[in-house]
C-alpha cells in the first residue's frame, strides 16, 4: 500500500511538473528564437537597405529557422499627399504603394522587413526593431520606398537559410525594369500620410514619435496623419526594387 501510494505522489508530482514546466519551457525557446530572428532581420535588413540605394550590388545574410515560415507579401499601402499651404487645400501631388513586406511567422508572432525598417509582431501588437529608412531634416523629407521585385520566397521548417539581395538593375533582369524615377515637390507647407494593413501600428508611432506627425484619424482600418512645415520643405519620393532568393 505504501509503495503504490509513494508511485502515486511519485506520478502526479511529474505530471505536474511537466503540465506546467513544459508550456514555459516552450515558451522560452519562442522567446529565444523570436530575438535571434530579429538580430537576423536587422543585418538582413541593413544589408538589403544597401542594394536598394544602390550602394552595392548584392550582399547576403543568414537565417536560422526553428518552426514558423519565411516569404514575401503584400500587405496594406502608404498614401503620402503634399500640400502648398498649412491647411491642405492645394493638392501639389501624391504617392502611393502598397507595402511589400518579407515575414518571419511562427503561430500568432512573427518578424517583418518593410520600407526598409524592421518590426516585430505580437498578435496584433506590433512595435519597431529598427525604424524605416524615411528620413525627414530641416529642408527635406525623403521617402525611400523599397519594393522586392521578382521575388519569391517560401520556407518553412528547421535550419539555416541563406538570402540573397541583389538589385535588378545590374543583372539579365535590366533589361526587363527600368530606374524608377523619383518625384519632387518643392515648398511643401504640409504633408498628410495614409497607412493601412498589418503593419499600421509600427509605422504610425513612426511617424509621430521620430518623425512628429499628429494623427488626425483612425478609422476602418486606415491611420491618417499629418505634419505642417512653416518655411516649407522639399519633399522627394524615391522608388527603388530588391531582388531577394532564400534558399
Amino acid at each position: 500500500m505504501g509503495y503504490i501510494l509513494v508511485t502515486f505522489i511519485l506520478v502526479t508530482s511529474i505530471s505536474i511538473i511537466l503540465l506546467i514546466g513544459y508550456p514555459a519551457f516552450t515558451q522560452e525557446l519562442d522567446r529565444s528564437h523570436l530575438q535571434n530572428m530579429e538580430e537576423g532581420f536587422y543585418i538582413m535588413a541593413s544589408e538589403g537597405n544597401k542594394v536598394a540605394m544602390l550602394e552595392s550590388t548584392f550582399q547576403s545574410a543568414e537565417l536560422k529557422l526553428h518552426g514558423g515560415s519565411l516569404g514575401i507579401r503584400e500587405d496594406g499601402y502608404i498614401n503620402i499627399f503634399c500640400y502648398s499651404d498649412h491647411e491642405g487645400n492645394n493638392l501639389m501631388g501624391n504617392n502611393s504603394t502598397t507595402l511589400s513586406a518579407m515575414e518571419y511567422s511562427i503561430n500568432d508572432q512573427g518578424v517583418a522587413y518593410l520600407l526598409g525598417g524592421v518590426c516585430r509582431k505580437n498578435g496584433d501588437y506590433t512595435y519597431a526593431v529598427k525604424n524605416p529608412e524615411i528620413y525627414n531634416s530641416s529642408n527635406m523629407f525623403v521617402v525611400p520606398v523599397i519594393k522586392f521585385y521578382n521575388s519569391n520566397v517560401a520556407i518553412s521548417g528547421n535550419g539555416l537559410t541563406r538570402i540573397s539581395i541583389s538589385t535588378p538593375y545590374y543583372s539579365k533582369l535590366s533589361q526587363y525594369v527600368s530606374y524608377p524615377m523619383p518625384s519632387y515637390y518643392d515648398n511643401v507647407k504640409r504633408i498628410d500620410v495614409h497607412l493601412s494593413g498589418d503593419y499600421t501600428n509600427y509605422l504610425s508611432r513612426f511617424f509621430q514619435d521620430e518623425l512628429y506627425f499628429n494623427e488626425l484619424s483612425n478609422t476602418g482600418g486606415v491611420v491618417v496623419l499629418s505634419n505642417n512645415y512653416t518655411s516649407g520643405i522639399k519633399f522627394c519620393w524615391m522608388p527603388s526594387y530588391v531582388t531577394i532568393t532564400a534558399k
